[in-house]
């Protein structure tokens, strides 16, 4: 009951598997000059009734609303980065960006590559990489497991199933070889 999630948008797939009323949509007009005013107020009515503390974004629109919610109430700002920021891009970009960071309190970043860009950035990892077999031996260990031969090829994704992921891509690079057997 600690936890709620506000969707700039509308709500995704994921809400109905929540309790109810957790998650709920803000329907920011993204195309508002130079933000929706309106949806930061109801940012900041969802945080104010709910008490929170502490806003989470996870991508640069997500920020902008929870720095810019934030702004003269006491409210803490959490950012994690998961990637290359393409909105960031020509000038106006990167100050949207310079700006949002210095007014957001922690940014944490999913492996030191996404962090390098950003000054006293923490870094947690995505778990999937602890869980990659680090040696020959491990491969193979892992491979018996699963009851796969030392020969077969092994391709795997795990993300969620979104244009931006670029699975279709991973499909068409590799579909050759499932077809060659």
């Amino acid at each position: 009951g600690s936890t709620s999630v506000c969707c700039l948008d509308a709500t995704g797939a994921l809400a109905s598997e929540l309790p109810a009323g957790m998650v709920m949509a803000i329907g920011a007009k993204r195309s508002a000059f130079p933000w929706d005013r309106e949806a930061v107020k109801r940012v900041r009515a969802i945080a104010a009734d709910r008490g929170a503390s502490v806003l989470h974004s996870h991508n640069l629109a997500a920020q902008q609303y929870a720095v810019l919610a934030a702004l003269g109430i006491g409210l803490r700002v959490v950012h994690t980065e998961h990637g290359s920021r393409p909105l960031a891009k020509g000038i106006i970009g990167r100050l949207r960006e310079k700006v949002l960071n210095r007014l957001t309190d922690r940014i944490v970043a999913v492996s030191s590559v996404v962090a390098d860009g950003f000054a006293g950035c923490v870094v947690i990892p995505n778990g999937v990489s602890a869980h990659t077999p680090t040696s020959v031996e491990a491969c193979g260990a892992l491979r018996r497991e699963l009851g796969l031969s030392e020969d077969s090829w092994v391709i795997g994704y795990v993300g969620r199933l979104a244009t931006v992921k670029g699975v279709d891509r991973l499909l068409w690079a590799f579909g050759p070889m499932a077809a060659a057997g």
